[in-house]
């Protein structure tokens, strides 16, 4: 028989689970990052290859940022590797932006009184104009005290348009000198080009890795790390239904798993059911983690009585999506019929549809594109899905089972079936990639 939790470990699993979830914040420590193995190998590739840079991208809330955090601390496994990141900001120019990833590298030169630590910026002179030119020399100098530099700028897309066009002249420059250096970009973006449009140039020299919504297996890996610390536990159930609520966002795998935790220790259980996980879905309609509650409020708001606006975009919600993320009016239209358990035809909504990719009123929601009869839409903010998603279930809109037809069966075939039990680890394999 278990023993009921005592109320000092009651209080202290509440201060764990702020500690271990954490929908707010990136992961910082390598032992609770899950996934994302294959984006880190092909970092790791272009690192040990010279002349070769990376640009990682992808949609708001993926987990970019989670990565590039943990990549110092991979990377401090190997001295002669030493990596410099930094947060681009709105007001940050090419110089500005430079200056502040070389102060994050620190040497020890020789000198009459020792040795003396410095860092790279050093060699920038900030008083006249500073370019690709100037970059690669103060790189070149690093190499001469520290063999091979990684510098991480995450981001990236915040940059203006003129400054980022300066980095694939710089990336060009690197790599021409044979510099031991490697540049990691990373930014919101549909694709390379909007993050540099001139990366023609540099398509030779540069890895581009595109960084998709997790697989199920990831978000359940998730949950799997984060329990173990917590030595709890989580019915297989329960964690099918944050896996299909999360729809790929570690935002919302912490979010949900952190909530459905709280939820068990309050009443001093280890294991999370799925009831849990309903006072989690509760919990998370007053996320503002993203402000997408304000959103789908501006979006959903009914003037009056027997519009569709929630319906249609909890139905987009549930949507059949293409690799891109778009879907078509036939698929709103089958959740739009399980929701209402009517049988709406497509020129039922259309107007919906229309409405939430206008900038007036309702929008925009949506991205467009095709031609009349064909078009095909997708979220512009990706994290709105498995809001509307969230939202649906509180308003009796979605159940459990209605989400799990609706949720990807392609995936569903190669899925595991999740049995979240905390085990102690058997391997001693102290490989790089050995907890990821």
């Amino acid at each position: 028989m278990t023993k009921a939790m005592t109320s000092e470990q009651k209080e202290r699993l509440t201060f764990e689970c702020g500690r271990v979830f954490t929908p707010s914040r990136p992961i910082e420590k390598r032992a609770l990052f899950a996934g994302r193995t294959d984006e880190l190998r092909k970092m790791f590739d272009a690192v040990n290859s010279p002349g070769k840079h990376v640009i990682l991208y992808g949609y708001q809330g993926v987990g970019k940022t989670s990565l590039a955090t943990i990549l110092k601390e991979l990377f401090a496994e190997y001295p002669t590797i030493r990596i410099g990141k930094i947060n681009c900001e709105r007001n940050d120019t090419f110089t500005s932006v430079w200056n502040n990833a070389l102060s994050e590298i620190s040497i020890l030169i020789e000198g009459p009184d020792g040795n003396n630590q410095h860092t790279l910026n050093q060699w920038l002179d900030l008083g006249q104009y500073v370019g690709p030119g100037q970059i690669r020399q103060a790189l070149q100098k690093g190499n001469a005290y520290i063999p091979e530099l990684v510098i991480v700028f995450d981001e990236f897309d915040k940059l203006g348009r003129e400054h980022r066009a300066m980095f694939a002249d710089t990336i060009k420059d690197i790599a021409d000198s044979l510099t031991n250096a490697t540049v990691v970009l990373i930014g919101v973006a549909n694709d390379v080009t909007e993050l540099i449009a001139d990366h023609s140039s540099i398509v030779r020299n540069l890895s581009q890795i595109k960084m998709p919504p997790m697989s199920r297996v990831e978000v359940e890996d998730i949950l799997n790390k984060s329990l173990f610390k917590l030595d709890m536990s989580m019915t297989a159930e329960a964690c099918a239904s944050v896996v299909a609520l999360a729809q790929g966002y570690p935002h919302y795998a912490h979010l949900l798993g952190k909530e459905s935790a709280q939820s068990a220790i309050s009443d001093r259980r280890r294991e999370i059911n799925t009831a849990d996980v309903t006072t989690a879905i509760k919990e998370a309609v007053n996320d503002g983690g993203y402000c997408i509650a304000d959103v789908y409020h501006k979006a959903t708001l009914a003037q009056r009585k027997g519009t569709l606006f929630e319906q249609v975009l909890v139905a987009c919600a549930l949507a059949k999506v293409d690799e891109m993320g778009f879907f078509a009016s036939t698929d709103v239209r089958i959740a739009l019929n399980a929701i209402t358990s009517k049988n709406y035809e497509i020129y039922g909504f259309s107007q919906h549809l229309e409405r939430f990719s206008s900038e007036q009123e309702r929008g925009p929601v949506f991205e467009k594109r095709g031609s009349k009869r064909s078009y095909r839409y997708r979220f512009i903010n990706p994290l709105l899905r498995p809001y509307a998603i969230i939202k649906g279930m509180v308003e009796g809109l979605v159940t459990i089972d209605m989400l799990q037809r609706f949720d990807n069966p392609k995936e569903k075939k190669t899925i595991r079936v999740p049995r979240i039990i905390p085990t102690p680890k058997k391997t001693t394999d102290k490989s790089l990639f050995d907890e990821l």
